[in-house]
């Protein structure tokens, strides 16, 4: 895997400016202003048939999962959202800071040298269908 953000096209275009967007004129009659799957986020229901689910959060519930030292973290974006960022923790026996913005909801993680690791966002069901023995990060009660 390689380093990879899920961001808003404003907080891409402020950091990478000299970027380039491909046309939205593809020969297809499609609205690009319109998210297809809008209702699908919210539903409980899952396109893709899994082997196992975790009740633990919404099966859409937007995770940053991360791979370290064959160790597996999920860190859901409710619990991201509760604390300040950026902020450190550990996976096995490194110490990883984990950076959130809930305003574009993006995520990223960086080892101790602050080098951007590997991750995906992705759902809560699909990371645990290939991570049953995943570690998920809770934020701290106040």
């Amino acid at each position: 895997m390689l380093p990879s953000v899920q961001t808003t096209w404003g907080v891409w275009k402020k950091q990478h400016p000299d970027t380039f967007v491909l046309s939205t004129r593809t020969g297809y009659s499609r609205d690009y202003d319109r998210d297809p799957y809008e209702d699908y986020y919210t539903s409980r229901e899952v396109m893709f048939s899994v082997g196992r689910m975790n009740l633990r959060y919404h099966p859409k519930e937007q995770v940053l999962g991360v791979e370290l030292d064959g160790l597996t973290k999920a860190y859901p974006f409710t619990e991201l959202v509760q604390v300040k960022s950026p902020f450190k923790d550990k996976i096995g026996k490194k110490v990883v800071t984990v950076v959130y913005d809930s305003k574009s909801r993006t995520a990223t993680i960086q080892d101790a040298s602050g080098k951007e690791l590997p991750s995906v966002v992705g759902f809560w069901f699909a990371w645990y269908a290939f991570h049953k023995d995943t570690r998920v990060y809770t934020a701290p009660e106040n």
